[in-house]
C-alpha cells in the first residue's frame, strides 16, 4: 500500500490562515454546507445530502481543530519530524479536505 503526507504548499500556508473560533461549530459547519447545496442542481443536491451523513459535520471540525493544531506547532518551530508523526498520530487520512500526495 502506498503512504500519504501532507502536500508541501500547505504546509507552507497554513502559518498565515486565522482560524475564526465559529469555524469550529456546528451550527457554522451546517450554514456552509448548505449556501453551498442550495447553489447546485436539485438532484445533486439530493445525492450529495444523502451521501454528506451525520458524521460530515464532526469530521469538518476535527479536520479544522488538526489543521489549529498542525499551525501552531509550525509556529512553535516543531521539526518537520515532529509535525510528521503530528499528521500520523491525528489519522491524516481520515481527515476531510486535507490535501495529500499518495506515495508508494
Amino acid at each position: 500500500g502506498g503512504k500519504s503526507k501532507v502536500k508541501e504548499d500547505l504546509k507552507k500556508k497554513i502559518s498565515g490562515i486565522t482560524f475564526e473560533p465559529q469555524w469550529f461549530t456546528d451550527e457554522f459547519v451546517q450554514e456552509s454546507k448548505d449556501r453551498m447545496l442550495i447553489s447546485l442542481p436539485e438532484q445533486l443536491q439530493q445525492t450529495l445530502i444523502e451521501d454528506l451523513n451525520v458524521k460530515f459535520n464532526f469530521a469538518i471540525i476535527r479536520t479544522l481543530k488538526f489543521a489549529q493544531k498542525y499551525q501552531q506547532q509550525m509556529i512553535d518551530g516543531a521539526s518537520p519530524e515532529k509535525l510528521e508523526r503530528l499528521e500520523h498520530k491525528e489519522g491524516m487520512v481520515g481527515l476531510l479536505g486535507w490535501p495529500l500526495y499518495h506515495y508508494l
